[in-house]
C-alpha cells in the first residue's frame, strides 16, 4: 500500500501501480456501503488520494483530478450540489496539470 486517505465513515487505499480501492461508506444508504476492499474502476494509474468527512479525491498520472461524494455546496468543484457515489473528473481542472490535491 503506497497511501491511505480516511473519511469519517469511509477509506481510500493507494497501491503501487496505481490502483485506488475504496471501503465503507461515502454517501447514505446500504447501496453504496462496500464491507471489503473494493478496486474503484472509473479511475486510472492514479498517484495520489485525500479523503476527508465524506468526500473523496484522487489524481491520476496525467494530471486529472476527481472528486466523488457528498456535495451540498459545491465543494466537490462540479459547478453544482449533485451528490456522486464514484469518481467524476472535475472538467474545469482539464488544462491544468495538478500534482496534488487534499480534502478539508
Amino acid at each position: 500500500v503506497k497511501q491511505v486517505a480516511c473519511g469519517e465513515e469511509y477509506t481510500l487505499a493507494l497501491v503501487e501501480g496505481g490502483n485506488l480501492y475504496e471501503m465503507g461508506q461515502i454517501l447514505s444508504g446500504e447501496q453504496h456501503n462496500k464491507t471489503a476492499p473494493t478496486k474503484i474502476e472509473e479511475v486510472r494509474i492514479v498517484t495520489q488520494c485525500s479523503a476527508v468527512d465524506f468526500i473523496a479525491s484522487c489524481v491520476t498520472e496525467h494530471g486529472d483530478v476527481y472528486t466523488w461524494g457528498e456535495n451540498s455546496f459545491g465543494q466537490l468543484g462540479h459547478g453544482n450540489t449533485t451528490e456522486y457515489s464514484k469518481p467524476k473528473k472535475i472538467d474545469t481542472l482539464t488544462t491544468v496539470n495538478v500534482s496534488f490535491v487534499s480534502c478539508g
